[in-house]
């Protein structure tokens, strides 16, 4: 044994090969006695010259059942020699390889029926699993073995059965790379997305909103989807039970009232009690849901919840270049969820009297197993605010609350979120991956057209620079991480397809063509290099890839929906836009894989299904030309923002700018005559344009009527709930 070796098994504290990694999930366990590799060639070759099975733990740095593991485990002398001698063990963060850790998940839920982080696994020497589970706990409890039980039940397995567990891994490779080659059939109907309508209406809590049991998660890409069906089927039923859902998350423990954003999922059914973590592509995707909530309803509270998403990432998350961090911990000071829990004599010393009043008017403290929402002001437990409903606070259902009450209110908030910023803030997790920032290039786009607030859109473009700049590898084609000044990791179909529709988004919000160029070229080598040329779709990584245990196609949405269902509506814009008919014919491949899925998985296709109702709409383009700094010029752009539509996808066409980007990305449109005397609007729905629009009134009155809303209030002050 190397002196080297001896220290770590003795808990010694010098850092392993994990210190020098750019994860800040390896670098938490750079001091753990287990003597960790991290994912690559050295841990595999020396795996198969000492014929040792590999132990590999996935995880990612805001996952507080990950620090539990690495705190009961990981950091114990005892769990760690037993490690070292039977294993060859390797630390694998999940947001670096989201395509290994698609695999290995599978695996999990073949082996054991469900998944979750941490995720553990047994492999060969080759990388196959033979083993999995999720969070093992030190000792045994209940029905569950302890740590060591497994580790010594795997090396015995090892031992003495070694062919079968090398047979059982290629079978389960094989079983789960063939349950991954689903293939296309013929892409589904508008009325196919009203059975699975029916499905998903017939899963909804109508008490609680949401669907299913505990643990609830927010689904935004779902909400979309019903947000856009009520639009197309000219339905009240769908948008309310988007509306209810995503008013209860607003109301509940799951969203920070103080400092804005959603926390990862909630442990009940009320939305009342989070899992504290935050995540970047939840605020993303959440702003999305509730900026087009408010686009169609016109409700104030949708509009400052999607506010509170995108304040939130740009005062918290925004690294000084410009590019967004990854996340925050749900542990502070050792304890899930201290940074954002209170007791009532916390908030009472942060408060004057008066204010205290409003607060036990407005606020509880909601705790696990509470029954009913109360203010609670003589509880002296710890736990998370929520907002009291308003027929709670004494009056009748459809009460609002004043303008008074309202400003009242959002000065207790501000007063607690001030008195929070002294406590010990969770740690952030400082990876910038480009697929979770094109997310929020697009919400950051969108809010800023919906509430016409620029921040949002200065933001998104400092980050698109900073992206755009320092993940770009040299062949034009993007790295997946930024970390500690330098790009790694070649990029995966899912950063393509999320920094695609978050540059989408940011020309249709600035005009600036530069931005769609990109998305074009993006677009372009994303096909060139993951489009499967026999069936369609995308595979998640790159041909040629060799670090791959099987090379898969994502369809189905997790937290983060799929590469292929973003994809598809992403094809589906840059068809309307640019007229090449290569777009809707890759689109069209890529939903007859979704034939069979909307039927089977109806709530992890809401990506998809928002993106298939873009092509059962007559959707398309409004075409402004002229001067931009002309006041026509102006007002039409803001009623396009004004009258905000998923369905619709302004083009900027400014006088003087038939050449260069525009000419060369959009040439469908370059041969507009500019010849007018002041600007002009070109609708073109579906495979037809309208008569040329000169006057504002005249294109307002179109807005209005295609969206088939009522105007939108704007963005106020106040809680709005």
């Amino acid at each position: 044994m190397t002196g080297e070796s001896a220290e770590r098994l003795s808990g010694h504290s010098r850092p392993n090969r994990l210190a020098a990694e750019a994860s800040p999930y390896l670098r938490q366990h750079a001091h753990d006695p287990v003597d960790w590799y991290p994912w690559g060639d050295p841990a595999f070759s020396r795996a198969r010259a000492e014929g040792k099975p590999i132990f590999l733990s996935v995880g990612y740095a805001t996952c507080h059942w990950c620090h539990v593991m690495e705190r009961e485990s990981f950091s114990d002398p005892e769990v760690a020699a037993a490690l070292n001698e039977h294993f060859i063990c390797i630390k694998l963060d999940r947001e670096e390889r989201p395509d290994l850790d698609q695999f290995f998940m599978d695996a999990c839920v073949a082996f054991t029926g469900q998944g979750g982080w941490p995720l553990t696994l047994a492999l060969t020497p080759e990388g196959l699993p033979f083993f999995a589970a999720s969070y093992i706990p030190r000792e045994r409890r209940f029905q569950s073995p302890g740590i060591l039980d497994v580790i010594a039940g795997l090396a015995a397995y090892w031992r003495d059965h070694r062919e079968d567990a090398v047979a059982l891994s290629r079978e389960v490779t094989r079983n789960l790379s063939q349950a991954r080659q689903i293939k296309p059939r013929k892409p589904p109907h508008l009325t196919d997305a009203d059975q699975v309508y029916r499905s998903i209406s017939s899963r909804f809590d109508p008490v609680y909103g949401g669907f299913g049991t505990p643990p609830k998660f927010p689904l935004p890409h779902l909400h979309l989807f019903l947000l856009r069906y009520g639009i197309v089927s000219q339905k009240e039923h769908p948008i309310g039970l988007a509306s209810q859902t995503l008013l209860a998350m607003a109301r509940g423990g799951i969203y920070d009232h103080l400092g804005g954003g959603f926390h990862r999922y909630s442990t009940d059914e009320k939305w009342l009690v989070p899992h504290f973590e935050k995540m970047l592509y939840d605020q993303a995707l959440c702003a999305l849901a509730y900026g087009e909530a408010f686009a169609i309803t016109g409700e104030t509270h949708f509009a400052n919840v999607a506010a509170g998403c995108m304040d939130y990432i740009c005062r918290d998350l925004q690294a000084p270049g410009g590019g967004f961090f990854a996340g925050e911990d749900a542990e502070s000071e050792g304890e899930e969820g201290r940074y954002y829990t209170w007791t009532w004599d916390e908030i009472s010393a942060a408060l004057s009297p008066q204010e205290r009043e409003v607060a036990s008017q407005f606020l509880f403290i909601a705790k696990k197993g509470q029954d009913s929402p109360t203010s609670g002001a003589k509880d002296i437990s710890r736990g998370v605010l929520a907002i009291v409903p308003p027929p709670q606070r004494g009056d009748g259902i459809g009460r609002r609350d004043t303008e008074e009450q309202e400003r009242a209110f959002a000065q207790v908030l501000e007063k607690l979120f001030l008195s929070r910023r002294e406590r010990v803030r969770p740690a952030c997790d400082d990876l910038i991956l480009a697929d979770w920032n094109g997310l929020a290039l697009s919400a950051l786009a969108v809010t800023s057209r919906v509430l016409r607030t620029r921040r949002f859109l200065e933001a998104a473009e400092k980050a698109a620079r900073f992206i755009l700049e320092n993940m770009r590898m040299p062949d034009g084609g993007l790295y997946h991480r930024w970390w500690g000044g330098t790009a790694a990791i070649p990029g995966m179909s899912g950063d393509y397809a999320c920094m695609v529709m978050g540059l989408s988004d940011l020309y249709f919000a600035t005009g600036n063509p530069m931005y769609f160029a990109i998305a074009v070229e993006l677009e372009e080598y994303h096909a060139s290099h993951f489009w499967d040329r026999s069936e369609g779709g995308y595979f998640m990584t790159a041909e040629g890839r060799d670090d791959t245990i099987v090379r898969q196609k994502e369809f189905l949405d997790g937290s983060v929906p799929s590469s292929n269902s973003i994809s598809f509506t992403n094809l589906l814009r840059l068809f309307h836009v640019t007229g090449e008919s290569r777009y809707e014919e890759r689109a069209e491949k890529i939903s007859g894989y979704y034939a069979e899925l909307m039927t089977n998985y109806p709530l992890s296709c809401g990506m998809y299904l928002a993106g298939l109702l873009l092509s059962k709409r007559p959707c398309g383009t409004v075409t402004l030309t002229g001067n931009p700094e002309s006041p026509l010029f102006k007002e039409m752009r803001r009623l396009l923002d004004t009258w905000y539509s998923p369905f619709l996808f302004p083009v900027f066409l400014e006088k003087g700018s038939m050449s260069g980007e525009v000419a060369r990305v959009i040439p469908a449109w370059t041969n507009l005559s500019q010849d007018t005397a002041g600007p002009v609007a070109l609708i073109c729905l579906g495979h037809s344009c309208r008569e040329p629009v000169v006057e504002a009134g005249t294109l307002e009155a179109f807005l209005k009527n295609y969206s088939g809303r009522k105007a939108k209030t704007g963005e106020k002050e106040g809680n709005g709930f």
